[in-house]
């Protein structure tokens, strides 16, 4: 039981979240506001933001590491985040620099960024472990009939 508890934890610590990078993740820009307004994101999400509004807006990086440019009603603008961090965003028209008005944040976590590091050898015998784990496991299961 020990083992096939430590097998689903390495699916869900390790696996899963590699499965999870690489979404996309919507903003609604809407008429002097974003939906949501504050984001948390893992490493390698892609973040779209649709306006769908009337009127004409950005989507605009306080540092300027993106800038839309002007988004028309159902024009959206994507952008991968590959660094960890904090990212204030705002509408050059409705916002400004620093949260004024239109703007929001994307934060960026690693999640293995707390992990333990095992260096290859560790991680070499943990799979390996964890294979024999799985091996023994469905040898002790009833055949199917």
């Amino acid at each position: 039981m020990f083992l096939k508890k430590l097998f689903f934890n390495f699916l869900g610590f390790v696996l899963l979240p590699s499965l999870l990078w690489g979404q996309t993740v919507d903003v609604e820009v809407g008429d002097s506001f974003f939906a949501p307004k504050d984001l948390t994101i893992q490493k390698g999400t892609t973040v779209r933001w649709t306006n769908l509004g009337f009127l004409v807006h950005t989507s605009t990086a306080d540092a300027g590491t993106w800038n839309s440019g002007a988004l028309s009603t159902n024009d959206s603008f994507q952008f991968t985040f590959n660094q960890p961090g904090s990212y204030r965003y705002y509408c050059v028209f409705h916002g400004g620099p620093g949260g004024f008005g239109m703007a929001g944040t994307v934060t960026v976590e690693d999640p293995l960024a707390n992990a333990p590091s095992f260096g290859w050898t560790g991680l070499t015998l943990l799979f390996c472990a964890l294979a024999g784990a799985g091996i023994w496991f469905l040898s002790k299961r009833e055949p199917l009939t």
